[in-house]
């Protein structure tokens, strides 16, 4: 195991003796990143980016403002919070690609921010350009994603499957897959993934059990959908997850049940505004008692509602979100997740 306290003062000592050497602060910010010290990382980022704003130190600091934000110091505070920046991660990433760099790293970081902030028209680019460069799971499922989203389902279907040949043991590729195949009608092999999915996420929980029965409600399999639906805790559920559960067991015939449920769920949101209204306790912020109360009654009208409509035979749509950015780390030089430095790869 890396002794990042000893680290940290090897690279301490060494930037006292090369203050201006922008490869031992990115080293540094780095080994801090490991010692959560934030605002460290921060200095050391920046200064790096302005002393040679590179693809490199443009790129660092970008993910540092998307994945941790921008320290503030907000009036009336002792210390630093930090802020939303993903405008200026965009800003730096799209920078640092204006030369047109052989590292996939800026381009695959910048279509997932534009992914983020709902621009997928500006992240197809990057992400084509990320995967020409070097082809990796999460800018593929990002580019499937993006597609998708735009009602391109041939197109997202092949960048799923490229994503999941990438890591054939990472279940949220195989999600959208499945899902996407659902759409499109393909009806065997969406059944195949879907079943494939939900014997592995028994072992790895990777992904939702809601998100697996959402390929069995799309190829109408009502009874493979309430068992796998039913793995999820529905009591944490927010309401507009529910209707297509309440269709699905009003279909099979069990009527009863739904009934049943719905009951139960509309008591206990009573109850819990009564709670809420005995509740005198001062740490409620102005008010966020009476905003509370009534989301909770919106939620028991919506419930009766949706019950409504089902018990009319109309078929609720199911809500399907679909995954990105896996989690890959986008620092260049970062040894903890193989990722060399652009020094290293020169």
């Amino acid at each position: 195991m890396t002794n990042f306290k000893k680290r940290e003062k090897h690279l301490r000592k060494m930037l006292q003796e090369q203050p201006n050497n922008t490869e031992i602060m990115n080293k540094l910010a780095l080994t801090l990143i490991q010692r959560n010290r934030y605002m460290e990382v921060h200095k050391y980022f920046l200064k790096a980016c302005s002393l040679s704003p590179n693809v490199q130190q443009l790129t660092n600091l970008a993910y540092f403002y998307f994945t941790e934000g921008k320290p503030v110091l907000e009036e009336g505070e002792k210390e630093y919070g930090f802020e939303h920046a993903n405008q200026e991660a965009i800003e730096l990433l799209e920078k640092a690609v204006l030369d047109n760099p052989t590292f996939h790293l800026p381009y695959s970081l910048l279509g997932w921010i534009y992914m983020y902030e709902e621009q997928e028209s500006k992240a197809i680019e990057p992400l084509l350009k990320s995967v020409s460069i070097k082809p990796e799971i999460d800018a593929f499922n990002n580019l499937g994603v993006c597609y998708y989203r735009s009602n391109q389902m041939e197109k997202a279907a092949f960048y799923f499957e490229k994503a999941y040949s990438q890591d054939t043991s990472s279940l949220m590729p195989l999600l959208n897959y499945g899902i996407c195949l659902a759409k499109l009608g393909e009806g065997k092999k969406a059944l195949d993934i879907a079943n494939k999915l939900v014997q592995l996420n028994h072992k790895q929980s990777e992904v939702n059990f809601g998100d697996i029965a959402a390929i069995y409600y799309t190829l109408q399999q009502y009874e493979e959908f309430i068992e796998t639906f039913s793995l999820e805790d529905i009591d944490f559920l927010t309401v507009d997850w529910l209707p297509p559960y309440f269709y699905a067991l009003n279909y099979v015939g069990n009527k009863e049940t739904m009934e049943q449920l719905v009951e139960n769920i509309i008591k206990r949101k009573e109850a819990d505004i009564q709670e809420v209204l005995a509740d005198n306790d001062e740490e409620w912020e102005p008010g966020r008692k009476e905003e509370y109360i009534e989301e909770e009654k919106q939620d028991i009208a919506y419930l009766r509602t949706e019950r409504g409509k089902v018990l009319k035979g109309i078929r609720p749509k199911i809500k399907v979100e679909l995954s990105y950015g896996i989690g890959l780390c986008y620092y260049f030089g970062c040894e903890e997740h193989g990722n060399p430095s652009i020094q290293e790869m020169e």
